[in-house]
């Protein structure tokens, strides 16, 4: 049925597309929706969704993933193609399906299909869980900054942080839907879980549990640390930290789309632990870590603390970010222990966490109620 469909205009980033996949999973699993995730001539976006084994998967499993143009190096051939695929799309609007964006889509080419689908245009946020750091950022800068939402007419909103919710200003033509925290539903969860063995058996069949995640960041410059060498630093102090405290046990390491690879793997080798470079999705390597460490904060920490797993951070902030958060990680809602600047106290946590580890509960949203769905789904949702 060709009203049935949900048509999801990706950000330039892929954490748009992470943030909103439990929502058009439990679509497709509940009320039948095909899925079409378009991603703006991003080709490096649609690179690393393809990348990422566990999106890209699911996305195959409840409709397609198109880069609006195609990936032909001729302009004119890339014109030729996203002209046929918007028709496309509105003939799939003219028959009433939805359309999901993230901001922008007033722009050309979707103009026009804001203008001819009133009422099934639908502004969702990007982030599955709230971010705290824009306060701090902020402050640090001395700026005020206006996050307000501002919806068009006819537009629905679809929260998935308490913090969007209030930010939306809604006028009399405006719907706005909470579908908190995505990566904390049942439905995600039981995906997962379900998944697991099979990811890991097939790219780390050597995994079985108790894994550490040494979740990584950009190794240059960056405004909040203290220096523009220290990243870098604190990498190499981490690594040979962790294979003092755990020789043999295996440590996989998840980059970050800029982080250098090559360094990488010369530290790994240079310092002889048991590491490899996992692509995998942080839902996925949660089940079977038993920390996360990080130099940086990063929403994959916040998707292990969902899940129950213990979360660090080791960083070095500048004294002057640190005033700004008061001495807090920029993810202090989903770390367990922050460490600035102090190798000796990463050792005695490290060394506590081996004789107590930490035991928190998994928190997830079990609710499967939710009028969204039926919002989004011309079919009856199970």
């Amino acid at each position: 049925m060709l009203s049935n469909r949900v048509i999801v205009f990706s950000k330039k980033k892929l954490v748009s597309v992470d943030s909103i996949l439990p929502l058009l999973l439990e679509l497709n699993q509940k009320c039948g929706t095909r899925v079409i995730i378009v991603v703006m001539e991003y080709a490096f976006t649609y690179q690393q969704i393809k990348k990422n084994v566990v999106i890209s998967d699911a996305i195959d499993e409840m409709g397609e993933l198109i880069m609006l143009g195609g990936a032909s190096r001729y302009r004119i051939i890339r014109k030729i193609i996203g002209v046929s695929q918007l028709i496309k799309f509105a003939v799939y609007g003219f028959f009433g399906a939805k359309f999901i964006h993230f901001g922008g889509i007033n722009n050309y080419p979707l103009g026009v299909l804001a203008k001819t689908n009133s009422g099934r245009i639908y502004r969702s946020e990007h982030q599955a869980f709230e971010q705290v750091f824009h306060e701090f950022d902020d402050r640090f800068f001395d700026r005020e900054t206006d996050r307000s939402i501002k919806l068009l007419k006819n537009e629905t909103a679809i929260a998935l942080t308490d913090s969007f919710l209030n930010r939306c200003s809604k006028g009399e033509s405006n719907e706005i839907y909470l579908y908190r925290s995505p990566r904390t539903r049942k439905v995600w969860f039981d995906h997962v879980r379900i998944k697991e063995s099979y990811y890991y058996s097939k790219y780390h069949p050597s995994v079985e549990e108790d894994v550490i995640i040494y979740v990584l960041s950009y190794f240059g410059h960056i405004h909040s640390l203290s220096s523009e060498t220290v990243m870098l630093e604190l990498f190499k102090e981490t690594v040979s930290t962790l294979h003092d405290y755990y020789p043999g046990k295996k440590i996989l390491f998840k980059p970050h789309v800029f982080t250098d690879l090559e360094i990488v793997e010369e530290t790994i080798k240079d310092v002889g632990c048991n590491g490899e470079i996992t692509y995998l999705h942080p839902s996925v390597l949660a089940l079977r870590a038993s920390l996360f460490i990080s130099n940086l904060y990063s929403t994959v920490q916040a998707d292990a603390h969902s899940l129950g797993v213990t979360t660090i951070e080791y960083s070095s902030y500048s004294k002057k970010y640190m005033i700004a958060s008061e001495g807090k990680s920029q993810g202090y809602p989903y770390i367990d222990f922050f460490i600035n600047n102090d190798l000796g106290q990463l050792k005695s946590t490290l060394e506590s966490l081996k004789k107590n580890p930490l035991k928190k509960p998994k928190l997830i949203n079990a609710n499967s109620k939710n009028q969204l769905l039926n919002v989004l789904s011309d079919n009856e949702c199970a």
